[in-house]
């Protein structure tokens, strides 16, 4: 769903709803759903032994490299080297 159609259904403009969005959680609409995703990335990353680039598609990115950039941008780290970091030795 889109900024627009979500904006629509509550006869808002989507400036208006993106600006008490931001207001009530602290991000624009855009960061909260990177949010939520690396938030199930790393999840994936920590308990399934899944290839990045399903982890990337499980979590609605298309690109595995912007997916890594992202993850880096966040928490200062590749997704290969959290997930070594997490996981058990086998």
């Amino acid at each position: 769903m889109s900024l627009d159609q979500l904006a629509d259904e509550h006869a808002v403009s989507k400036f208006h709803l993106a600006k008490r969005f931001k207001q009530y959680t602290g991000y624009s609409p855009h960061e909260f759903l990177i949010q939520i995703r690396m938030t199930h990335a790393k999840e994936w990353l920590k308990y399934s032994d899944l290839p990045i680039s399903e982890i990337t598609a499980r979590v609605g990115i298309d690109n595995t490299s912007h997916f890594i950039n992202l993850f880096k941008d966040r928490f200062t780290q590749t997704p290969l080297a959290f997930r070594k970091k997490w996981q058990r030795p086998k």
